[in-house]
């Protein structure tokens, strides 16, 4: 009886501890090694292409036009749709802290370049637009807190990699004409262009858990699409150039789901 009486409370306790372990694991499975994890995430974005751009240099005795054309990029800002899919692995890399380290591949809605061009030192001869594409690969690192205390987990990302930004669809309002060797008249134009460069993020946010294998996210994300420029559609004797971006910042608000498995 004596004896009986220790190793039932031993049992007993052996049976609760793997039950309780076996809770915690249930709960929270991504803690213990790793996981893979799935995260698409959507939201709209705001940009601001406003840059001022002068192409070209032109000398007709007895003048000297440094401004053969000067784009002036309106400051209006841009409303466009966003979305990622991020495929990453997830481990524990601290007390209360989760690591993500995967790739992300990207992409948004068309964006408008607009403002007003002036011409040979004549201003405001037209109004002009055109439109970029943005896509992106790159390497993304997500570190999140996962404390069982906190209703909603903070997190910070950040990514870099390639981007793929294509410009097209150059217009001018009114048509504006230029005169070239060999040709009476052209009209002014540019033809489409990709254009590949550094890309990358920077974002914050909070997640909640919704089970042990579901998860929802919101976040604010700073994007750098990297440089765009069109070609010229036409013969540049004079090098006038093509107008072009160095960079194109973005501001999303995301959403986000999350499936560990």
């Amino acid at each position: 009886m004596r004896l009986n009486k220790p190793i039932s409370l031993a049992i007993g306790i052996l049976l609760s501890t793997n039950g309780y372990s076996d809770g915690i694991m249930e709960d929270e499975p991504y803690l213990i090694g790793w996981s893979k994890v799935i995260t698409l995430s959507a939201g709209p974005a705001w940009a601001w292409p406003g840059d001022d751009q002068t192409l070209g240099r032109l000398y007709v005795y007895p003048v000297n036009f440094d401004e053969v054309a000067r784009f002036r990029g309106s400051e209006d800002a841009r409303t466009l749709g966003t979305g990622e899919v991020f495929l990453a692995l997830q481990h524990q890399v601290a007390n209360n802290m989760i690591g993500r380290l995967g790739l992300a591949f990207a992409g948004a809605s068309q964006v408008e370049v607009n403002g007003t061009m002036d011409l040979v030192a004549v201003p405001n001869v037209a109004n002009y637009s055109y439109h970029i594409n943005h896509s992106r690969v790159a390497i993304k690192g997500l570190l999140a807190t996962e404390n069982p205390a906190y209703y909603v987990q903070p997190y910070l990302s950040g990514s870099f990699g390639i981007g793929f930004n294509h410009a097209y669809s150059f217009e001018t309002h009114p048509p504006v004409y230029l005169a070239n060797p060999g040709i009476a008249l052209a009209k002014l134009g540019y033809q489409s262009n990709t254009t590949q460069g550094f890309a990358f993020t920077l974002g914050a946010g909070v997640q909640k858990n919704l089970s042990p294998h579901w998860q929802v996210g919101l976040g604010y994300e700073f994007a750098d699409w990297g440089k765009s420029r069109l070609n010229n559609a036409m013969p540049d004797p004079w090098g006038y150039g093509y107008p072009k971006l160095s960079y194109l910042y973005t501001h999303e608000l995301q959403f986000s789901l999350s499936f560990i498995c």
